[in-house]
């Protein structure tokens, strides 16, 4: 069990972290666009979030990429030894 205080993550507060993610990381330009492809991997380590009930959450969210610079996203999970895998969702961006 994790030391400190339980912490919650409701899906607006976890969207609105991602979409302040997103936007920053966006904003590079990845050495002047020479790569095809600009695909970001966000981790957590989060105790208390749940990877099944957020893909499901976020499947109808568009995250906002003004600058076009990311392809593609992804929030990667920490191993989960129940399903021996560790799950992922893709998340969508807006063009």
């Amino acid at each position: 069990m994790p030391r400190g205080p339980s912490r919650s993550w409701p899906l607006e507060t976890v969207r609105d972290r991602l979409q302040a993610i997103l936007g920053k990381k966006d904003q590079r330009s990845f050495d002047g666009g020479k790569y095809r492809d600009v695909v970001l991997l966000v981790h957590t380590d989060e105790f208390h979030l749940d990877a099944e009930a957020l893909a499901s959450g976020l499947q109808k969210e568009v995250f906002a990429v003004r600058h076009g610079n990311l392809n593609r996203a992804f929030l990667l999970f920490s191993y989960d030894p129940k399903r021996q895998l560790y799950p992922f969702v893709e998340l969508r961006l807006a063009a």
